[in-house]
């Protein structure tokens, strides 16, 4: 019973954390975020290890490639930090058992393009992110209230980029 209580009591923190976020996106846009240059990889690097051991449990193996070296960039490493843990998080909880999840950085002319592609269930057909909402359970997977899509599209957007998933041969991306 007392795990149950437990667990119980960290999704609705976690849930509480998620909705505070898009409150603060939604009412200061940009103004939230505090930009200091750093290392994108870095930030990615660091949420594979924290997710390593989820990834474990379904032997799902994370792949981490660069095509050109530090990235560096404005960016807010709190929230930036909580975008990619929510992607690669997803990518895990979607992934097939033995797989891989491949997260690769490149440069597409003067913009950090980031995927992250898993072999796992795909997207409902017509999923667009531009549509996703909060609490739309209609539209995801497994019911779930969509949360951390969603703040990952605020997040990436106050940055002034550019958010896309969408199914690809081997799974999601």
């Amino acid at each position: 019973m007392i795990e149950v209580l437990d667990l119980s009591a960290r999704r609705l923190e976690e849930f509480s954390i998620k909705a505070l976020d898009i409150l603060l996106f939604n009412t200061k846009g940009k103004e939230a975020l505090k930009l200091i240059e750093t290392d994108v990889d870095s930030i990615i690097s660091y949420e594979i290890e924290n997710l390593n051991t989820k990834a474990e449990e379904k032997n799902i193996v994370i792949n981490q490639s660069n095509e050109i070296g530090p990235v560096l960039s404005l960016v807010d490493r709190k929230f930036m930090s909580k975008c990619f843990h929510y992607i690669i998080d997803n990518a895990i909880e979607f992934g097939h058992n033995d797989s891989q999840i491949i997260v690769n950085t490149t440069l597409n002319k003067e913009n950090i393009v980031v995927s992250v592609e898993n072999e796992g269930v795909p997207f409902p057909e017509k999923y667009l992110i531009a549509s996703i909402q909060p609490f739309d359970t209609k539209n995801h997977i497994n019911q779930n209230p969509a949360l951390s899509l969603f703040l990952c599209k605020l997040i990436i957007e106050a940055h002034n980029g550019q958010v896309e998933f969408f199914n690809a041969e081997k799974g999601l991306l």
